[in-house]
Order: C-alpha cells, then sequence, then structure tokens
C-alpha cells in the first residue's frame, strides 16, 4: 500500500508546488510538516479506490494485490532509498530546487527503505478470495473398475515436471470392515489408523513408490510420497471427526486434513522414517522426524524434531508452515511401529 500511495502523492505535491504553495508558505506550515500531511492522505486516498474496487469493480483486485505486494529486489530498493536520501541531502546543501526536490524525493526514500525492510500494510478488502490458492481440484469420481469383489484405482500426479502413474486393486472386504469400525478419540489415531491402517495395499503402494527410484531416506523421497498423497485425494470436509483408514481414504479418493496425513505417516512409516501426527487448534498435519540442519519449520518429541508437512493440497514442502498457524501450538502423536499380533483362530 506504501508504494501505491506515491501515485496520489505525486498528484497531490505537483498541484500543491504549482498552486498552493505560496499561500501555504505565507501561512507558516512549514515544508517537513506539509510532507507528511500530504502523504497521509494520499495514503486516505489509496485506501478509499481500494475500498471502491472492492465493492463495485472486484474484477480489478488482482491487479491492485500485484501492485501492492510489488517487491523489487533488495538492492534495487536500498539503491533507490539511498540514491534519493543522498539527493535530498544535496538539494539541502546547496538549495538547488528546494520544495519541489525535497517535496519530491522524501516519500520516494521512504517508501524504498520500507520495501528493502519488507514493511509494508496489505488491506483486508485485497485479500485473494480463495482462502486456500493452493488448493488443487481433482475429480471426485476417479475412474473405476470393477473386478469381482476388488476395487481397482488409478492415480496420476506430478512431480517436478514429470508425471507419474500408480493402478492398485483394493480389497473390498477390507475395504468394508474398516468403513464398519467405530471410530476413536484423537489421541489414538496415530496408533489406530496410521499404524494398525497398515495393510497389503499400504505396503504394495510403499514399495512401488520406492521402486519409482528416489534416493533411499533422503529428503527427496520423502518430498516424492507427500506428492503422491497431496494429489491423488481431493480435499472434502467432514461434519464431526471422522478419521479414516488409509484404506478409505485410498477407495473414497477424498478425506480432510487428517485423513491425507494418516495416509501420508502410513507409507512413510513401511518405508522406514519415524513419522508422527501434529496436531494444531482445528488442523492435523503430518510430521517426519529429519536431521539437523533441515530449513522449516519442526515440533520436538522425546529427542526427535518432527518436521512439519502441509498436506491437503500440492505445492507444501517439508518445513513450510501455512501462514495462520504460524503462532499455534503443535501437538505431536508419534505413530508406533506395527505390532505382530496373534491370530485367535491359529491352535496352540
Amino acid at each position: 500500500m506504501f508504494f501505491l500511495s506515491l501515485i496520489p502523492y505525486l498528484v497531490l505535491w505537483t498541484l500543491y508546488v504549482r498552486l498552493f504553495e505560496p499561500f501555504v508558505r505565507s501561512s507558516g506550515i512549514t515544508l517537513w510538516a506539509m510532507v507528511p500531511s500530504l502523504y497521509g492522505v494520499s495514503f486516505l486516498c489509496a485506501l478509499l479506490f481500494v475500498y471502491l474496487v472492492h465493492s463495485f469493480n472486484p474484477g480489478l483486485k488482482p491487479l491492485l494485490r500485484n501492485l501492492t505486494r510489488l517487491k523489487g529486489t533488495g538492492w534495487i530498493s536500498i539503491v533507490a532509498a539511498i540514491g534519493s536520501g543522498l539527493s535530498v541531502l544535496a538539494i539541502v546543501h546547496y538549495r538547488g530546487i528546494w520544495v519541489e526536490g525535497i517535496g519530491f524525493l522524501i516519500p520516494i526514500a521512504g517508501v524504498s527503505l520500507m520495501n528493502f525492510m519488507n514493511i509494508d500494510y496489505f488491506p483486508k478488502m485485497l485479500e485473494d478470495d480463495d482462502p486456500d490458492p493452493k488448493l488443487v481440484t481433482l475429480p471426485r469420481n476417479p475412474e473405476q473398475r470393477s473386478i469381482e469383489e476388488d476395487i481397482a484405482r488409478s492415480y496420476s500426479w506430478l512431480h517436478k515436471g514429470q508425471q507419474y502413474h500408480l493402478d492398485l486393486v483394493i480389497r473390498k472386504s477390507l475395504y468394508d470392515l474398516c468403513k464398519s469400525k467405530a471410530r476413536v478419540a484423537s489421541t489414538e489415531w496415530a496408533r489406530e489408523y496410521a499404524s494398525e491402517g497398515i495393510c497389503g495395499e499400504i505396503r504394495e503402494i510403499a514399495f512401488r513408490l520406492q521402486r519409482m527410484g528416489k534416493p533411499y531416506g533422503s529428503y527427496e523421497e520423502v518430498d516424492f510420497v507427500l506428492s503422491f498423497v497431496q494429489q491423488i485425494i481431493t480435499y472434502q470436509s467432514d461434519e464431526g471427526e471422522y478419521p479414516k483408514y488409509p484404506v478409505e481414504t485410498l477407495v473414497d479418493a477424498a478425506g480432510d486434513c487428517e485423513d491425507f496425513s494418516i495416509l501420508g505417516a502410513s507409507i512413510l512409516k513401511l518405508m522406514g522414517y519415524e513419522v508422527a501426527l501434529l496436531f494444531l487448534p482445528g488442523h492435523a498435519a503430518l510430521g517426519v522426524a529429519g536431521a539437523e540442519g533441515i530449513p522449516g519449520v519442526f515440533a520436538e518429541h522425546k529427542g526427535n524434531k518432527f518436521y512439519y508437512c502441509e498436506m491437503t493440497s500440492a505445492g507444501w514442502k517439508i518445513g513450510e508452515l501455512p501462514e495462520q498457524h504460524k503462532n499455534d501450538k503443535i501437538d505431536v502423536y508419534p505413530v508406533p511401529g506395527v505390532v505382530l499380533k496373534m491370530d485367535q483362530s491359529v491352535n496352540t
């Protein structure tokens, strides 16, 4: 907004110098009072223009967003600030174009310096209409093929510009069994859904993803798995808390934040990573234990740094936290290992 306000300021300053400067000077108002006063009026004019666009012509909002978010490279901003400041000092010293020069350059120097320091004001009226611009909309009814009692699914996703594809057959009996189970409290989600939800279908996915050739145990391999989960599922909020087992999410091809995170946790757990479900107020995410030096946001638990992974849409990287959650407390629930159970039908 500070950059946008320069436009009406330069118009008002030109009018002041050409028409009103002699009268204002005779009234005793100094130059140093007139510059901030005119810039304040210019800022209000810019806000009024934003309000009019927001109310009567919202189609111009993307253009105004680009103007208000205009960020030059750091060296351009600091050079402009220093150059304008030195010019003001030179004018003061030599008393050249006294009023016109100083009044013109002071706001440019100030705005350039604030641009370099990333200081600005962004009105809520110009916020994006879509609260989650990274959300990728996928078909709600993906192609389905029936193979006797089993369910076939085809998944496609992009990673670093390359298209990948994976076909999977899911046992209908397993899907129906998971669907019929009662849901448990959120403190048990990591154990019940991410760990005990691991089955042959999840093992097949983990095996197939590993065979696609990403370096084992690397940042790139985890990022590859995140891309898979983020893109094959359509975000769909549930009424109330209804976490799904991984096979439910794969068959439904839809889920909310905890469903994305549970599926990603199950796959990465099988691939040998220490993972956790991360809970924030009204939101869930995946945590992947990482080594020292990895950039990004993490939450510590018993000596492990679980790096935040946003799962609900494509484009989020390891350690990248959405702006609306930057001050939220993160609770960590590590996913336990798979426990071998004895089938009660086996004779002992």
